[in-house]
């Protein structure tokens, strides 16, 4: 009995262990999950600690080696070597980073400084990251553990033969130097300008002339001084200073004209020098004192300017503080230029045009959803993209490895954010095809032109692949005609009549609706063959979640105004449901999803719902219609519609103004792109070759 339970003992001490090995692991794993960027200061220290362990083993130096110059036309295509980035079979690019020595010269004296706390926090980053490996012979990059990021904290000279004689440096090929800092007074030079072979280099201050496109890559300046400063953030509406400069110095016709443009006007601040009291205060070009950086928090605009060193702490600031950064520096390589749209969070301008800025801003600040936009995007890249050093080092590890591993990289919409982050999940997530068997349904909205739509209604009739006409007869006053008037055909043909004379009935989700595939026709088209029907419904079959039809049009922006066109051109940015096919789960899109209020107007102004129609889409999607053929003309029977071209012009960019203001962003997309079948005005084929011989004919 006594071993018995000697043994249950032993068995719940057993099971103690056990379980607490397992919620240690699942501790671990949460921890590990983290993004590495996210460890606290804590660990930061550990692992700096850690490092600087390592510094025992010496390496000296041959102050006379033989350095390679640098290659200034680099590019991914002539200088890395990318077979060591797919003989692994990851999927993604491998990172090899070299263990932290102590470089000494022939007096055992240090070559090169300790490792700042900023390259320690990037360091950390890398090697906690999914890149990272620890067999050298896996490596496809390789990242020198020598802090490069301040031109001012080393010697060029000792960190170029450093470099060189890495065991690994093979001229500098696929190697990856950090660098904010490039230049010192009184050069200020734009990049590192001591030989570094075929490596790859990161930047503040890239210029034109400078970087290196598909090689090298521009990042943010951190600034660690600001990090325990306070930048709550204030609502558009409560910022009181319309723009404000930060800059310590300034050209002097640059700051003449910002001078004159502040004369008169109180919420125009120039800051200039910091004040002798602490550095937290800045005096203004008036002498008032200005605490920094919380008066940014107060600014809707920060203007940033040409200085002799390009890279500034200054965009950094402005976007955690919410102020809509304004870059006026025309050479200058936006941070992660590569996969971040910076029209959408930064205000552009030409260094010759600083007399205009007032004008600009007041215009683009008439609109509310615009600078919101800005403002929002501008947060959105800070959060994700500028916020540490860490977080640095690793979106230029994903932009490095979006060039090697091209299939796997993300899209514009991953690094960007959403235009409406509210918007309906796309529904058609998995690429399948639907059957061409089950055919398309036409829906026609007619009012009381019942004789043009029983042509329409004939004409449709005619294709062999429509399933079944449904009419919208949307007059509640007049009860519709009784069979004997109808026309005779094959297919079968449902009418609905509507209670009320709402355009959006059009896009209501009626049971009859039995295929994915609708045709939306109105009821005055006669002009369209069946074979161009036929066509434009094998087109969609292929893009199930694209709108596909003829008369296409084109959004253009007027500064900050939106413009309808409707002249022909090679764009366009929406296709017209006047004959259009789409998805059927459209309808249901349209009559639950769309912005609060939009259908309700669409009623009330009787209009637009061909345009609402494409915003929801491509709102949905993120992508562009489908124009079909190379129709120029396309036009109604009727001449009742437009015939007032002006004031349907002006109604219709009423209505893109309005979406906008809805959707909270124009998510309409410009493409150049037809669709034609083969062999399209091909001549010197016989018409017994071409599927679709009358194409494109009136």
């Amino acid at each position: 009995m006594g071993k018995l339970r000697r043994y249950e003992k032993d068995f719940f001490v057993f099971l103690l262990i056990v379980l607490s090995a397992l919620v240690l692991s699942t501790l671990l794993q949460f921890k590990l999950s983290l993004p590495p960027d996210q460890l606290s200061d804590g660990e930061h220290h550990h692992f700096q600690e850690s490092i600087f362990s390592r510094r025992n083993e010496i390496v000296k130096i041959d102050l006379n080696i033989t350095l390679t110059p640098t290659h200034a036309q680099c590019t991914y295509w002539n200088c890395i070597d990318s077979y060591k980035c797919i003989e692994d079979g990851l999927g993604k690019m491998s990172v090899y980073v070299y263990d932290i020595v102590r470089y000494v010269d022939k007096d055992l004296k240090d070559i090169l400084p300790l490792p700042s706390k900023e390259y320690v926090q990037m360091l950390w980053a890398i090697t906690h990251s999914e890149y990272i490996v620890r067999d050298v012979q896996r490596a496809c990059i390789f990242i020198p553990s020598i802090d490069l990021l301040n031109r001012e904290n080393f010697s060029p000279e000792s960190a170029a033969k450093v470099l060189s004689s890495l065991p690994h440096w093979n001229n500098g090929t696929n190697h990856l130097l950090f660098n904010m800092l490039p230049g010192v007074f009184p050069d200020y030079s734009s990049t590192l300008t001591f030989s570094h072979g075929k490596a790859m280099l990161t930047s503040s201050g890239f210029t034109q002339r400078s970087y290196r496109r598909t090689f090298d890559i521009s990042i943010p300046l951190f600034n660690p001084h600001q990090l325990d400063k306070d930048f709550t953030k204030s609502s558009s509406l409560s910022r009181s200073i319309f723009f404000i400069t930060m800059q310590h110095t300034y050209y002097r016709s640059i700051h003449n004209q910002l001078v004159k443009l502040a004369n008169g006007r109180s919420d125009v601040v120039i800051l200039t020098n910091a004040s002798h009291s602490s550095s937290n205060f800045r005096h203004d070009s008036r002498g008032k004192v200005h605490q920094y950086p919380s008066v940014l928090t107060n600014s809707k605009y920060c203007l940033i300017t040409k200085e002799r060193q390009l890279a500034s702490i200054y965009l950094h600031d402005s976007l955690r503080a919410g102020c809509v950064p304004v870059v006026c520096m025309d050479t200058y390589v936006m941070p992660f230029s590569e996969v971040l749209d910076w029209a959408r969070a930064a205000v552009f301008l030409n260094e010759h045009s600083l007399e205009e800025l007032p004008m600009i801003l007041t215009r683009l600040s008439s609109d509310g959803n615009a600078y919101q936009q800005l403002q929002e995007q501008g947060l959105f890249f800070y959060e994700n993209y500028f916020k540490s050093p860490g977080r640095i080092a690793l979106v230029t590890l994903d932009i490095l490895n979006a060039r090697v591993v091209p299939y796997q990289a993300p899209s514009y919409e991953d690094w960007n954010r959403p235009l409406v982050p509210a918007a309906p999940k796309n529904p058609f997530f998995v690429p399948l095809i639907p059957s061409q068997k089950r055919g398309f349904t036409a829906v026609i909205l007619t009012y009381d032109r019942f004789e043009l739509m029983k042509q329409v209604v004939l004409n449709i009739a005619r294709s062999k692949s429509v399933a079944k006409i449904i009419i919208i007869w949307n007059n509640p006053e007049v009860k519709p005609p009784s069979d004997s008037h109808w026309p005779i055909i094959t297919v079968p043909l449902k009418v609905i009549r509507s209670k009320h004379n709402w355009l959006s009935n059009r896009f209501y989700p009626y049971e009859e609706i039995e295929t994915d595939c609708v045709l939306t026709i109105d009821d005055d088209i006669t002009m369209v063959p069946v074979e161009e029907l036929e066509f434009g419904y094998r087109v969609w079959v292929e893009n199930s979640d694209r709108l596909v039809g003829f008369p296409p049009r084109l959004h253009t922006m007027n500064g900050t105004e939106l413009k309808y066109d409707s002249e022909w051109m090679s764009n366009i940015s929406m296709v017209l449901t006047g004959v259009a096919f789409y998805h059927k789960y459209y309808h249901y899109l349209f009559t639950s999803s769309l912005p609060s209020g939009l259908k309700q107007w669409v009623d009330k102004n009787m209009n637009c719902e061909d345009i609402a129609m494409n915003y929801l889409i491509a709102n949905v999607t993120g992508k562009a219609p489908i124009k079909l053929l190379a129709r120029k003309k396309f036009k109604s029977t009727s001449t009742s519609l437009s015939s007032n071209m002006v004031s349907h012009l002006v109604a219709r960019n009423t209505c893109m103004m309005t979406f906008t203001k809805a959707f909270g962003a124009t998510p309409l997309r410009t493409v150049e792109f037809r669709a034609d079948p083969v062999l399209f005005k091909q001549e010197g084929y016989s018409d017994r070759m071409k599927r679709y011989k009358t194409e494109g004919e009136l």
